[in-house]
């Protein structure tokens, strides 16, 4: 009898133990460091883009390619690295990858075979997500008919690109090999966005970014070409506001273009931000008297299904912010919406959307 009841016991036990051994690791959607093998712990999903536990793991590989797993990953599809709006033409493959100047060593300027340039940024143990948060910043921009944000994209370079691009740089390709998470099939995420081109103005201390906070204030007449920088500008604030960015440091002037740049901005969506903050974020947008042509429509489409479809589309590991961060950017939206509302009431529709184009 006790034989029987011991067998009966082990037999129960058996289908929790399968499910353990069938259970998906983290390290198959978030990857792990050149050289290493995949861990059994890891911080998954997007409420997370720094990853401190794989610091002291990204320098233990020997190899740039990473070991292979038991199981090969099936291929992805092809727009699992190459996520881009449907209105937009996807950036060119690279043709040379030169190094930018920076404390982790994981942002590049990337050059395609037809000249364009365009920054990479590679998920390093620094900084897991690249893509996320800026990629999150620009799909709300475009929804909103804003032009300030460049193009950027997500994408998955393959470990062996990379030792060719850069083999000519070998010290830089060995901080990649010790710092770069890959992916069990071979590949590393990254942000592609093209450059913002001109003169860094900082967001601080400029005097032409003063200067179009008070147009940007005012119903006083400007022309065409000033008006297209006082756009600019309020694009920034309205978008900093709604996204969380609190990490503004500058923008960049094109004073050939007449026209103001945002990119890389992985300051937004942070997930939380105190209630004192969003009022500092929300100070330079209260006085605006003047904004961009259907930004209230556009804003008025930017509903809930919308906001999810932009930044929480397709499975739970491409998800690029957490469902907090929708909630957030939608409280943010209504405030905005309200500032809006008296505005047109006072000075009327014409004169509150006046920025152009």
């Amino acid at each position: 009898m006790r034989s029987a009841a011991r067998t009966l016991a082990l037999l129960g036990s058996l289908p929790l133990a399968v499910a353990q051994c069938q259970s998906p690791t983290a390290d198959q959607d978030q990857g792990r460091p050149f050289g290493t093998a995949a861990s059994s712990t890891a911080v998954v999903g997007p409420a997370s883009d720094r990853r401190p536990d794989r610091a002291a793991e990204a320098h233990r590989g020997d190899s740039i390619r990473p070991e292979p797993s038991a199981q090969p990953s099936a291929p992805r599809a092809e727009a699992d690295h190459r996520i881009v709006s449907p209105a937009t033409e996807p950036l060119p493959p690279i043709a040379k990858l030169e190094p930018l100047a920076g404390e982790w060593g994981d942002s590049f300027r990337a050059l395609s075979s037809e000249g364009k340039s365009f920054s990479v940024v590679l998920a390093t143990s620094h900084l897991a997500w690249p893509d996320r948060r800026p990629l999150g910043y620009y799909r709300i921009a475009q929804a909103l008919g804003l032009h300030s944000v460049l193009q950027a994209e997500s994408r998955l370079l393959g470990v062996g690109e990379l030792a060719e691009l850069l083999r000519a740089e070998p010290v830089t390709l060995e901080s990649v090999r010790q710092k770069a998470i890959v992916s069990n099939d071979g590949r590393v995420r990254a942000l592609w966005q093209e450059q913002c081109s001109g003169r860094e103005l900082l967001a601080t201390e400029a005097p032409e970014i003063q200067q179009w906070a008070k147009l940007g204030a005012s119903h006083d007449p400007i022309d065409a070409a000033t008006s297209a920088l006082v756009r600019g500008y309020v694009e920034m604030v309205v978008l900093d506001f709604l996204t969380g960015n609190v990490a503004r440091r500058s923008l960049w002037l094109d004073a050939q273009a007449r026209s103001v740049c945002l990119g890389g901005e992985q300051g937004a969506f942070p997930g939380f931000l105190a209630p004192k903050t969003v009022d500092f974020l929300f100070e330079p947008v209260r006085p605006l008297v003047r904004f961009p042509r259907g930004l209230d429509e556009a804003l008025r489409r930017l509903d809930r299904a919308q906001a999810q479809a932009l930044l929480q589309n397709g499975g739970f590991e491409q998800w690029l912010v957490g469902p907090r961060d929708i909630t957030d950017l939608l409280e943010r939206k209504a405030t905005l919406q309200t500032l809006l509302e008296a505005r047109v009431s006072k000075a009327g529709r014409d004169a509150t959307f006046s920025l152009g184009p």
